[in-house]
């Protein structure tokens, strides 16, 4: 594996990736990576709608996460 796009790897558990769904880290908690490096792979085109895409998903999270408060 090489390149920025696959070093912080989208993933469903934490022994093959880096973030979960919602780009929160496994490994620190409250940790979310938003860029391009949560793709799975580099695609052949540009990928700035995609992560742009993905930060809003990420950010959808937080947001709900904040309306239902603590806990």
């Amino acid at each position: 594996m090489e390149g920025r796009a696959i070093r912080a790897r989208m993933a469903t558990d934490e022994r093959y990736g880096v973030v979960d769904g919602d780009c929160r880290s496994f490994a620190v908690p409250n940790l979310y990576i938003t860029d391009g490096s949560v793709l799975p792979t580099q695609g052949s085109a540009n990928p700035a709608l995609t992560i742009m895409a993905v930060a809003a998903r990420a950010a959808d999270h937080l947001i709900s996460g904040a309306r239902r408060g603590p806990g």
